[in-house]
């Protein structure tokens, strides 16, 4: 029984010698795992900044084509109604400053305000050019000819024209 008992100790004594013999990290090494997460924190950071930029740039370029087709809509129903000559009268569009407006009418002046619908404009997108335009009715001709140009301050393109046979192109 002594001799087991020698040999368990001694199989204890050889487990802790191991143990022991086991290098403890040099203060440099500890110093690494921060270094590694504060790398990881500026690489995301500099990936959410790269990330947002794109994000804006494709918010800015969607509301800009936005307002730009919400305007060709709202004058392609105005010619459409028009040609079908619908309540025997010529139809526009008006741009005001927060509204598209599509009436009925000669004129912005001297239209028939009952029949007056309002589009609702995307605000920071400035609309120059054309302000407003008749389409006659029966044959839809335009009674305005230009560019309307869109920006929103950071990007600004020419997006539609008007010519005097009705054409909207964009």
């Amino acid at each position: 029984e002594r001799d087991d008992v020698a040999r368990a100790g001694a199989r204890e004594h050889a487990c802790v010698a191991q143990w022991s013999d086991v290098p403890r990290p040099r203060p440099e090494a500890r110093d690494r795992p921060r270094i590694e997460v504060i790398a990881v924190v500026l690489i995301m950071g500099l990936i959410f900044t790269w990330g947002l930029g794109i994000g804006l740039n494709l918010y800015r370029r969607v509301t800009l084509n936005g307002e730009r087709d919400g305007l060709v809509m709202v004058l392609r129903s105005a010619r459409t109604r028009a040609l079908e000559n619908r309540n025997q009268s010529d139809h526009g569009v008006y741009v005001a400053t927060t509204t598209f407006v599509l009436f009925q009418g000669p004129s912005y002046a001297s239209r028939t305000t009952t029949y007056d619908e309002w589009f609702p404009r995307t605000t920071g997108v400035a609309v120059n050019g054309v302000t407003s335009t008749v389409f006659l009715s029966l044959s839809g001709n335009g009674t305005a000819s230009g560019t309307i140009t869109f920006s929103n301050g950071y990007q600004s393109s020419t997006l539609v024209s008007l010519n005097y046979e009705g054409r909207i192109n964009w």
